[in-house]
């Protein structure tokens, strides 16, 4: 018997100079998984890839594959709503009052408006001159402060 030690290195290197003869296409996937990565069952590695690739690219399969592992995993899957049924609209916006006041506060301010209005500017260190940092004379929204 006759013992011959691995190397990691020499196991790399075996494997690179198979990938670069699939590469090239001087060999078939099969012959690179068996004879360079020592795979026992390359047709069976083979097979694994091909159906993890349609998983990714085909939704229909994924969304099956999905439902399969929920139902395995005794998670309850969501209903769907009956036929003719509308569904769910999108969630309210932040600071609307949720009983559907067309998209109004309680204050009465469209939520949009809520969203999309400028904060007021932080008051900054004083600087010499008599005004806060970042306001200047002639400034379209910033306070008029006299010296």
């Amino acid at each position: 018997m006759t013992f011959k030690p691995v190397i990691p290195s020499d196991e790399q290197a075996t494997q690179m100079i198979g990938l670069q003869a699939l590469a090239s296409h001087s060999i078939s996937h099969e012959t690179f998984l068996r004879d360079y990565m020592n795979i026992e069952d390359p047709k069976a590695e083979i097979d694994r890839i091909l159906v993890e690739t349609e998983m990714a690219t085909n939704p229909q399969l994924h969304g099956l594959v999905v439902q399969e592992a929920l139902r395995k995993a005794n998670i309850p899957q969501p209903q769907a709503p009956p036929p003719g049924a509308e569904p769910p609209g999108p969630p309210e916006p932040p600071g609307t009052s949720g009983n559907g006041t067309n998209g109004q506060n309680a204050a009465g301010i469209p939520a949009i408006m809520q969203m999309v209005r400028p904060a007021a500017p932080a008051p900054g260190p004083q600087l010499p001159g008599g005004r806060p940092a970042g306001v200047y004379p002639g400034a379209p929204s910033g306070p008029e402060r006299t010296a």
